[in-house]
């Protein structure tokens, strides 16, 4: 396996200084840290330990291994940090009590970028590659990201590792397959078990919409997607009698916008006619978020407390919020399906017995691509003598952040990208290194500093730059050409 790091020029990172990137004080939340979460997402004083000692080995002994951790990745649709109470940086955002309990519970990742638009994003996910290793570099449509030969995937770890006995299943939404395979998440992907929406990617319907399981639709009606989801995860998770993995995408808060059921969220307000929520997207897609931060604290309830305890929990958003609901500061041009901040820049939550010293921040760079390893590595997996020989990897670990609140940084940069779309002058892609962030497109480039313009508002002039600004541009340049990342489209 090689390893590719963003960064190989460290002397050079070294001698223009190492400014980390804070938040404003106007982003920070104040007032809610102190809430007492919901018994389901107390935090731990401690991770859960298993201390083996050093057992006197009898004849005919067994000495039990140490129990393996669940592994449960809920992925939210087209949900940027500026609609996650959590973060504090948007306007008026829903109720997310859920989630916040989760994040009391674990750590909060303020600087994390994934891809624009999601099938790119979940093609990372998987594989622990860039979209420009793996092809996926925008939607997928009626092509598809199915060659079992080249690509190794966190299922394909796991079995590997067969004495661990991991059991994974992928459940909700998949958007990773053309309309030829809908049973792609097993026969391609390696899952065991798939429940979900398997073809394209919105649904048309939240009530009515085609349920595949295991390569065989149902048309389902009167039956609410999110609900739905929740429902099918339950039921997996109480099948399994060994540590599982396992990946649970939401539709929600994807369009088509609609209102929820009642008892899911507090809009109470709103009709739901097609008129009001053309005129009025945003309450409805914040009541969306409502639901699914109701039905995930449905599901962590569910949980019997020793599975609770052993499990490890990752919350993430799969791209930026849409133009359509994006509120000031936050700029709707800049948001889902472009390589501004408002388009990659997600939540990520990470809770459970991995997490030392819970209810913290942690502002290092990080890329979505990062949670391949670190899942494999939550299980247990060695990554470097698991992932096959020649496959280039993109992904670091995010478990010291989660066990060390002075760990050091796992990047020095992080990588965005977007190709295959439309429109073609959203194409192109960006290299951060500390608040200095350079993009590329096809019609030219934007330099930012993102301490002073958090919202990409004003490029630096590329005429008049500073002697560190000019260094880190070089660098950003640099790095980029280092990768052989493609900045306009293949």
């Amino acid at each position: 396996m090689r390893h590719a790091l963003d960064y190989r020029n460290r002397e050079e990172l070294d001698s223009i200084g190492r400014r980390r990137f804070r938040p404003h004080a106007g982003f920070l939340l104040v007032g809610l840290a102190w809430l007492v979460a919901p018994a389901y997402a107390q935090p731990h004083d401690s991770p859960i330990t298993i201390d083996v000692g050093s057992p006197v080995i009898r004849p005919g002994q067994v000495i039990k291994a140490p129990t393996h951790r669940n592994i449960l990745l809920i992925i939210a649709d087209d949900f940027g940090v500026d609609m996650l109470t959590s973060y504090g940086e948007g306007t008026n955002p829903p109720p997310t009590p859920n989630l916040h309990a989760l994040r009391q519970r674990g750590v909060l990742f303020r600087n994390v970028w994934t891809n624009p638009v999601c099938s790119a994003t979940r093609a990372t996910l998987l594989t622990g590659r860039y979209g420009f290793r793996t092809g996926v570099g925008w939607v997928i449509e009626d092509t598809a990201f199915d060659d079992p030969l080249n690509e190794f995937t966190i299922p394909d770890a796991l079995d590997a590792n067969p004495l661990f006995g991991y059991s994974h299943a992928a459940i909700g939404k998949w958007h990773l397959t053309s309309t030829a395979n809908i049973d792609a998440p097993r026969t391609v992907f390696g899952f065991s078990h798939f429940a979900g929406s398997a073809l394209g990617g919105g649904l048309p319907d939240y009530w009515d919409w085609d349920w595949t399981e295991d390569g065989t639709t149902t048309g389902l009606t009167d039956t609410y997607a999110t609900t739905k989801n929740v429902e099918d995860a339950l039921s997996w998770i109480d099948g399994q009698d060994g540590p599982w993995f396992l990946w649970l995408a939401f539709n929600a808060p994807h369009t088509p916008l609609h209102k929820p059921p009642d008892d899911l969220h507090s809009f109470d307000f709103l009709s739901g006619t097609d008129e009001d929520i053309a005129e009025h997207p945003v309450p409805y897609y914040k009541a969306m978020v409502e639901a699914m931060d109701t039905e995930i604290g449905r599901l962590l309830d569910s949980l019997p407390q020793a599975t609770l305890n052993n499990t490890d929990i990752i919350f993430l958003g799969d791209n930026g919020s849409p133009a359509d609901v994006t509120l000031p500061p936050f700029d709707p041009d800049h948001a889902k399906g472009t390589i501004y901040e408002g388009g990659i820049n997600v939540p990520l939550l990470i809770a459970g017995p991995d997490v030392v010293s819970p209810n913290r921040d942690v502002d290092a760079l990080v890329n979505g691509v990062d949670l391949y390893t670190t899942i494999l590595e939550l299980a247990g997996v060695d990554v470097d003598a698991t992932v096959p020989a020649g496959t280039t990897l993109d992904s670091v670990s995010l478990k010291p952040y989660l066990q060390s609140a002075s760990a050091e940084d796992q990047r020095d940069s992080v990588y965005g990208e977007a190709f295959g779309g439309t429109p073609a002058s959203a194409m192109g892609c960006a290299m951060r290194a500390d608040q200095y962030k350079l993009i590329i497109f096809d019609s030219g480039e934007e330099f930012f500093n993102l301490e002073t313009d958090p919202f990409e508002q004003n490029p630096l002039d590329l005429g008049s730059l500073t002697s560190e600004e000019d260094s880190y541009y070089v660098l950003l340049q640099e790095l980029l050409d280092l990768m052989d990342a493609p900045c306009v489209t293949p």
